[in-house]
């Protein structure tokens, strides 16, 4: 299965992880300087997932096995605006 490397730069409001279809089985998003937070399309800081500064291991969504693959147009992140956030991607 190919990698794919997402760098996402936050806008003022929630920012799609990519436009283009890419069906993916598994992310794995690096720890930001700031809150960062993950959903789907309209995710905000109350209804998405907190990826916390605090942590020192990065976020993972999804398996490599890709049982449960899923569209990178699907996934969404909201924080600091012109935060980078780095994301890899395991593709089908």
């Amino acid at each position: 299965m190919p990698l794919t490397l997402y760098q996402v730069t936050l806008g003022a409001a929630a920012t799609q992880l990519s436009a283009t279809q890419q069906p993916i089985c598994q992310i794995i998003v690096s720890p930001t300087p700031h809150d960062t937070y993950i959903g789907k399309s309209g995710v905000t800081t109350t209804t998405g997932i907190k990826i916390a500064t605090t942590v020192t291991t990065p976020f993972i969504m999804g398996t490599a096995e890709g049982r449960s693959a899923f569209d990178a147009t699907e996934v969404y992140f909201v924080g600091t605006q012109n935060d980078l956030i780095n994301v890899l991607a395991i593709t089908l």
